[in-house]
């Protein structure tokens, strides 16, 4: 599991060196559409770094290589409600990730305005 976990991984990470080197803004976007975009991607991909290995590696293989549930129970070795389950945590911690990092910094510019 571990060897499948750590290329998914590779995967990603070359792919996301890439897509970073040709991702430029859409002229049709608005730019700060494009900035708030690629800021929720990357709290995204850094909650789902602090995840254990057996959740990390289902959203890895589901989310971004878009392998079936099926598919996964086979490469993981698990049944696929194992595999439901797993994503299910997975997106509840990317959520919680999330709000505790907003909650961090609204305290924290609270305490900036208060100090001023």
């Amino acid at each position: 599991m571990k060897i499948v976990t750590h290329r998914a991984l590779n995967m990603v990470r070359r792919r996301k060196k890439t897509e970073e080197y040709t991702d430029s803004i859409d002229p049709g976007q608005n730019p700060l559409e494009s900035i708030l975009q690629k800021e929720k991607e990357q709290q995204i991909w850094q909650a789902i770094q602090s995840m254990t290995p057996k959740h990390r590696s289902a959203v890895v293989l589901y989310y971004y290589e878009e392998f079936s549930i099926a598919e996964i129970a086979k490469i993981l070795g698990v049944f696929e409600g194992t595999v439901k389950s797993r994503l299910h945590r997975a997106r509840k911690l990317i959520v919680e990730k999330i709000q505790a990092e907003k909650e961090t910094q609204v305290i924290t510019e609270m305490g900036v305005i208060m100090h001023d």
